[in-house]
């Protein structure tokens, strides 16, 4: 393991004064040219590797890493009187025996730094930080502060354990679904802080010669996959980019990609921003539009979604959304002049959004929500987009919505799976958030069944879901009918049930208020 006084002469070897020298790394690369990482100290079960790799060091063996998840955290925080405080009262870690922390009669101090990066990049990987969104924020920022006093550790020679491969630190937040590179939201809500020191300290780091090397230079990638057509087992050595590695997996990187275009655009040489890893990606290179699909699948994930339904779940209904990530959105909003035009054509950037509107708002298992989690995953998805710059407004995005979901626009002829209650509260939704039309009786009816007509028209069988939709808008278009009656007759206009004055979703955040439909403002008639 990397002790701590490694650490620091390693962060020696990169002095301040060498940031602006020709060679910043040239003491580094000599002190790595005498290490190795020895064959044996990279563990898959009972198999190694067959050869050593020279020039580089590995932070920490898996095999040091605490078996007991309890323990895993007590090796960031201390216990006893030695105890940081990290993790509060620790009710944050969804463990009965989190107290002992704090109340144990054993002082012990934090693990060495080494052990600290691998055990965070371990959970930000796995499936509790989904779970635990508030555990996620406190490891990240013990994870950033870390980094921010020893960049040197994001140099790709030095290796991580993470997802059963041996990766740069770089390389392996990349790949993780929560984790990512210093940001300024991972200190947000800290009483006292400084935000212009913060900033500093950001610019310092993403100037940093190790930064810079992890975001250009190849790293090792050592994993227990067997080469194909060799006679013996053997790990695999390969090497790849940073931006390589990011593209391994196609889940969303809501953390990694926002960090990596927050640092961007503290040190560009340009007002106006650009693509994450477009210094990568001049030309006609094959991975652009890689990177732009992932940035679809990541900016709906930043909408704060519920991202697991709660009916026949027994976790609190805090650990079901996702939180909304607003400076995420502001980044893709400020690279929508590059982004938006996308959307008008077919590419990757209008496929992942495609995809992820059925997606995301029923989960694929809609039999399962709740009405209020359909309801919410309309309002976030609509709001989201206007938020991100997709769209100029609420009904530009709402039949968006509809055109991909019940519309023409929906892939394969595929209804979203939903019962006709679920249908009836995501149609309530849309005109809630954005209106039918204009808000109006006649415009309401008129796209009611306008997508009455467009369900209808497929084919009975085998089209499942395909009675519900059409029982859905049956009801609405009956309902709405006899409001429109009735506000005919009436000198006050009827509000049905779906008033506006329930919402209660915010994008927008304190002081900066969610986006609002020009319908919605001029609406005064019934509400679908």
């Amino acid at each position: 393991m990397l002790q701590d006084h490694d650490l620091e002469h390693l962060n020696s070897l990169v002095s301040t004064a060498d940031i602006g020298a020709n060679e910043p790394l040239a003491r580094f690369r000599e002190h790595l040219a005498g290490r190795t990482v020895l064959a044996s100290q990279l563990v898959f079960g009972q198999d190694c590797p067959s050869a050593d790799i020279p020039g580089h060091v590995l932070l920490a063996s898996p095999m040091s890493l605490p078996a007991a998840r309890l323990d895993m955290y007590a090796s960031l925080s201390g216990t006893g009187s030695l105890y940081n405080g990290m993790f509060g009262d620790g009710q944050m870690l969804r463990d009965p025996g989190a107290e002992r922390l704090r109340l144990t009669l054993t002082d012990r101090p934090p693990a060495p730094l080494a052990l600290q990066v691998t055990v965070c990049v371990h959970a930000l990987s796995g499936p509790l930080a989904s779970l635990t969104p508030e555990l996620a924020s406190v490891l990240r920022r013990h994870l950033s502060r870390i980094l921010l006093a020893n960049p040197v550790l994001l140099h790709p020679a030095i290796l991580v354990h993470a997802n059963n491969e041996y990766i740069p630190i770089s390389a392996a937040l990349a790949r993780s679904h929560h984790g990512g590179l210093p940001r300024r939201s991972h200190f947000l809500g800290i009483a006292g802080l400084d935000e212009k020191k913060l900033e500093t300290q950001l610019k310092a780091f993403v100037g940093h010669p190790c930064v810079r090397a992890a975001m250009s230079e190849q790293g090792v990638r050592v994993t227990d996959k067997q080469i194909k057509g060799a006679e013996n087992y053997d790990p695999k050595v390969t090497r790849l980019s940073l931006v390589r590695s990011m593209l391994l997996s196609t889940a969303p990187r809501v953390e990694f990609l926002g960090s990596v275009m927050e640092l961007d655009d503290l040190v560009a040489a340009t007002d106006r921003p650009r693509l994450p890893f477009s210094g990568s990606l001049q030309g006609s290179s094959p991975l652009r539009p890689q990177v732009i699909a992932l940035l679809g699948n990541s900016m709906t994930s930043a909408f704060g979604m519920v991202h697991t339904a709660a009916a026949g779940t027994q976790v609190p209904a805090s650990m079901l959304r996702s939180q909304i990530d607003r400076d995420f959105l502001a980044c893709i909003r400020a690279r929508m002049g590059e982004l938006r035009p996308l959307l008008a054509k077919t590419d990757p950037l209008l496929e992942k959004l495609r995809s992820s509107v059925m997606r995301r708002i029923f989960l694929s298992r809609a039999d399962q929500m709740s009405k209020s989690e359909v309801e919410h995953n309309t309002l976030a998805m609509v709001r989201g987009l206007v938020e991100a710059g997709a769209f100029k407004n609420l009904e530009e995005a709402a039949v968006f919505v509809i055109a991909h979901t019940v519309g023409a626009k929906r892939e394969n002829e595929i209804l979203p799976r939903s019962d006709t209650t679920a249908a009836i509260v995501f149609l309530e939704a849309l005109g809630k958030v954005a209106g039918l039309g204009d808000g109006s009786d006649a415009a309401t009816l008129r796209s009611l069944r306008a997508i009455r007509h467009e369900i209808e028209t497929i084919p009975p069988r085998p089209t499942p879901f395909r009675d519900d939709w059409l029982q859905a808008c049956d009801v609405m278009i009956a309902e709405r009918s006899m409001y429109a009656i009735m506000n005919q007759i009436l000198p006050m206009p009827i509000r049905s049930h779906g008033a506006d004055d329930q919402l209660s979703l915010d994008l927008g955040g304190p002081g900066n208020a969610a986006p609002t439909s020009p319908a919605t403002a001029r609406r005064t008639r019934a509400h679908i």
